[in-house]
């Protein structure tokens, strides 16, 4: 709960709980310790739950991107599962938290790991897109262009002329590479 900056009331009853551990006390004070403790449980259960939600949300979106796409009804029906499986894994079920459990009995995912797969969806639905090209058109070469590679990581812009220079630089380079016959999956 820490690494998900939990804290003001909650921070004290986690410090309560440790305290009592620590110097042998847990049984001097067990109502106002199990109070403590449900504080921790209920937020605990309620952030796991909209976490659990966001990642079923955004990997669903993804999975229904992946098969908008015009592309997606030549890929042959017995590898579609197993293309689609990075984003379906991550948001083919409800959540089945267990009232005393801390994850999910279903994926068994933990916040942070719940949290890298956010931070990871945009990535894991280019790669099933690029899987996607590659098997429907196997001649046709296709790379990926990450916008930080263009604009370069913590670039800031803080004028007209910036944005009009950067969007320049990112015309150009997608023009090269479409004149050179590539297919480009934007990252």
């Amino acid at each position: 709960m820490q690494a998900e900056a939990q804290d003001g009331a909650l921070a004290e009853a986690a410090k309560l709980i440790e305290d009592r551990l620590a110097d042998g006390g847990y049984f001097e004070a067990p109502k106002e310790l199990d109070d403590a403790a449900r504080a921790l449980e209920a937020t605990y259960h309620e952030l796991y739950t909209e976490r659990h939600g966001q990642r079923t949300i955004a990997f669903t979106r993804a999975l229904d991107d992946v098969k908008a796409q015009p592309n997606w009804v030549q890929v042959p029906e017995a590898t579609q599962a197993a293309i689609l499986k990075p984003l379906a894994d991550r948001a083919g079920h409800e959540l089945a938290l267990p009232k005393d459990g801390l994850t999910c009995a279903i994926c068994s995912a933990s916040l942070a790991e719940m949290a890298s797969d956010l931070s990871a969806v945009a990535r894991l639905r280019s790669d099933v897109l690029l899987r996607v090209q590659q098997l429907t058109e196997p001649e046709q070469k296709v790379e990926r262009l990450r916008f930080s590679d263009v604009a370069g990581v913590g670039k800031t812009l803080s004028n007209d002329e910036d944005i009009e220079e950067l969007v320049e630089q990112l015309r150009d380079r997608l023009r090269k590479l479409i004149a050179a016959g590539v297919k480009i999956v934007l990252e």
